[in-house]
């Protein structure tokens, strides 16, 4: 993470967008630009995937990550990817070329060191790197080149990161870690969250999204008696105002929160009339 955290640094000296109005960018400088666009999306990603496997070994009650039975690493894995939607096997190969050559015996010694150590690790490195990270700069260079897969990357694990660094030192910082946890791996619903941080359900659920607690569409289902109950009252609340449509912000604030699931964006700020804070 250091090495990737010094290459962000001077990769931010690299990217630069063309002079002019009409910002056009020659072959040169376009294949530049990519270049440190994906180097930043590989680098934030692969910070992402060990924060996180820090926060699954701690939820799982694993002691040390410098010995792991397969057991251990298949229930890791499944909670990294639920806590942020990638895959760590994909994510360590893009990031291979950012390891040093004695990357061995670093992370030997940084497994053994203790959990309260390698959190404060985490979180100096990733405040690095989101420090070396001008993110409005990065989607609009993805944007002129035509990259905006690349920046949505960016964006996404750079909230990520942002919300890691965040939550570890907030207020209510363990339950909703807790919590969070819970909820994304399926084992909480949005009522128990709610009732376990002490806050109404519309609030938890701006906590989860704000803290980058999300599920897998995979684990979102219903049981059938959740899902007669909820057709019930869609088939009433239709009847009730007669067919006519009725604008109600707890709906829409479902609607948006499902959309930013799906889509991976978050619609709030186009929404003046939903506070995102």
């Amino acid at each position: 993470m250091a090495e990737g955290g010094k290459r962000i640094q001077l990769a931010s000296l690299e990217l630069a967008q063309p002079e002019g109005t009409t910002r056009a960018y020659s072959a040169e400088q376009r294949e530049r630009a990519v270049n440190v666009l994906r180097d930043f999306a590989d680098i934030l990603e692969l910070h992402v995937v060990f924060c996180a496997s820090f926060e699954a070994a701690e939820s799982l009650g694993i002691q040390s990550l410098k010995k792991l039975s397969p057991d251990q690493t298949d229930r890791l894995i499944v909670v990294v990817r639920a806590l942020t939607g990638l895959q760590p096997s994909e994510v360590v190969d893009r990031g291979k070329r950012f390891f040093p050559p004695d990357r061995q015996a670093g992370a030997a010694e940084q497994a053994s060191s203790s959990q309260a150590n390698l959190e404060g690790v985490l979180l100096r490195l990733s405040a690095s790197a989101l420090s070396g990270c001008s993110i409005k700069l990065v989607e609009e260079v993805s944007g002129d080149c035509g990259r905006h897969h690349l920046g949505h990357r960016c964006r996404i694990a750079y909230d990520w990161l942002r919300s890691f660094v965040y939550r570890r030192g907030a207020e209510q910082a363990q339950q909703v870690r807790t919590a969070g946890v819970a909820y994304a791996e399926n084992r909480l619903s949005l009522t128990e969250v709610a009732s376990v941080i002490g806050v109404p359900v519309d609030e938890a659920i701006f906590l989860l999204e704000r803290h980058g607690y999300s599920r897998p569409i995979a684990n979102i289902r219903l049981t059938p008696e959740e899902r007669k109950l909820r057709l019930a009252k869609l088939r009433s609340d239709r009847l009730a105002r007669n067919d006519q449509p009725r604008v109600d912000k707890r709906l829409v604030l479902r609607d948006v929160v499902a959309s930013q699931r799906i889509e991976e964006l978050d619609a709030r700020p186009w929404l003046p009339t939903i506070p995102t804070k």
